[in-house]
């Protein structure tokens, strides 16, 4: 392992640097409290040896998200993605009243797209190719679900045989539509098969008299996207608007053209399932996940969506004590992503958690310092994000029961499905960017 002194030109220059200027810069962070003597006793690494590798996520909750990812993409990189989602209907009123002798003629579900905000400049509607037709199949849950309940991204729910509905489109989240006579924001409407629609025929009037009697006759729907082979995509919905929603058409002895809504309310159960093929995603991904971890040396995969995650450790970062304490200045710990690809875009924001020795996720110290210091956000002009960690390494060169590995995933891997491919420590020569995964530190010597 590599530890430098600077020559004392250079010395003069980082002192300098790192004494001068805004008293909150996170770059002079413990500078200050150092004796004069000790300042030239500053050295620089970024030779730690990071040892890393790809690991499948083992879920992540999908309960009541802000928004609802559905369809299915192909990633040449990662494979295959699907997201479904089962949810729940509730009442228009407290009791349904279709009037006397009610016929009902049809039933249409549907939902609003909505947009996602990926990163400060990016606006999407989508993730992937909106160019491929996709299909998607209505089944009816066999089984309740339940707002207080907490439901993750491997949750199975008990289905019925049999689709309720099956549609197969080329989504358009941006154009509006007309429906029911009235030009709307851009929605999916899908129709429900007749023996569906025949099922609420054949309701007794208890069936329907209230919320509680509703849920036991019907306990919602699960939509299971098919997946695709090439192209596809990820849709974001709004199922929380007012028209999203069941509307049953009917008519009674009175009137024609009649609605009643069965909405999807913010107290409506709802939750998302993710699957991911990696059968046909890239050798060097499939191997890690597979168990041979020196392939992370060269690319490291993150997906969100509950897919993948980074595992690394820094197994002589010991070693640097060995000549004697020392005081960090700064660690910083940088991610490149050799080759920005579209439309796949890269997670805007990342998560780090120190691994304790029993296998559980913590905070670091760092954290606490605020998103200015600790960092973690994509920077899209240089392909890189970056953490200071500094206080957390500290903690761990003087506490020798605390763990040096670390788990890297994506942020807000429940309501967004980006992916990143990342440099390992040694990456092939031959990447479009070859800088590597990197720990800088800048530390003093106390004795």
């Amino acid at each position: 392992m590599l530890k430098l002194p600077l020559q004392a030109v250079s010395i003069l220059m980082v002192v300098a640097i790192l004494i001068s200027g805004c008293e909150n810069d996170p770059d002079k962070i413990g500078v200050d409290l150092q004796p004069e003597a000790d300042k030239l006793n500053i050295f620089y690494t970024d030779t730690v040896t990071v040892l890393a590798h790809t690991i499948r996520v083992d879920s992540v909750r999908t309960d009541k998200t802000s928004r609802t990812m559905l369809g299915s993409y192909y990633d040449p990189v990662f494979g295959t993605s699907t997201s479904a989602v089962a949810m729940q209907l509730r009442l228009e009123s407290t009791a349904v009243e279709l009037g006397p002798s009610p016929v009902l003629d049809s039933m249409v579900f549907s939902m609003d797209y909505t947009t996602v905000a990926m990163g400060s400049n990016t606006i999407m509607r989508a993730y992937g190719d909106t160019t491929t037709a996709q299909t998607w199949n209505l089944y009816e849950l066999d089984q309740p679900i339940y707002t207080d309940s907490i439901y993750y991204s491997t949750s199975q729910i008990a289905l019925k045989s049999g689709e309720i509905a099956t549609t197969t489109f080329v989504p358009h989240p941006t154009d509006s539509i007309f429906a029911d006579g009235v030009k709307s924001q851009a929605k999916l409407r899908i129709k429900m098969d007749d023996t569906f629609v025949q099922k609420f025929r054949d309701a007794a009037p208890d069936d329907i008299s209230s919320l509680e009697k509703f849920l036991q006759f019907f306990k919602g729907f699960y939509i299971q996207p098919q997946a695709v082979t090439q192209g596809g995509a990820i849709l974001f919905f709004n199922v929380g608007a007012t028209t999203s929603r069941m509307t049953l058409y009917y008519r009674n002895a009175d009137e024609d053209s009649l609605r009643y809504h069965f909405p999807i309310t913010s107290v409506s159960a709802r939750f998302m399932n993710f699957t991911h093929n990696y059968q046909f995603a890239a050798a060097e991904l499939q191997g890690q996940l597979n168990g041979d971890t020196a392939l992370g040396q060269q690319q490291l995969f993150v997906q969100a969506m509950g897919g993948t995650a980074v595992i690394f450790e820094f197994p002589y970062i010991r070693n640097l004590t060995r000549d004697g304490n020392l005081a960090l200045n700064e660690a910083k710990l940088t991610f490149t992503n050799p080759v920005a690809v579209s439309p796949f875009m890269e997670p805007a924001e990342y998560l780090l958690y120190n691994v304790t020795k029993d296998g559980t996720y913590r905070l670091l110290e760092d954290q606490t310092e605020g998103a200015e210091y600790y960092g973690g956000s994509y920077n899209r002009s240089t392909d890189q994000f970056s953490f200071r960690i500094t206080q957390q390494l500290q903690k761990i060169l003087t506490q020798d029961t605390l763990a040096t590995r670390f788990y890297l995933g994506a942020s807000s891997g429940s309501i967004l499905p980006n992916r990143v491919v990342l440099n390992g420590f040694e990456p092939s020569p031959n990447a479009e960017n070859p800088q590597r995964l990197k720990l800088e530190l800048i530390f003093t010597r106390l004795n």
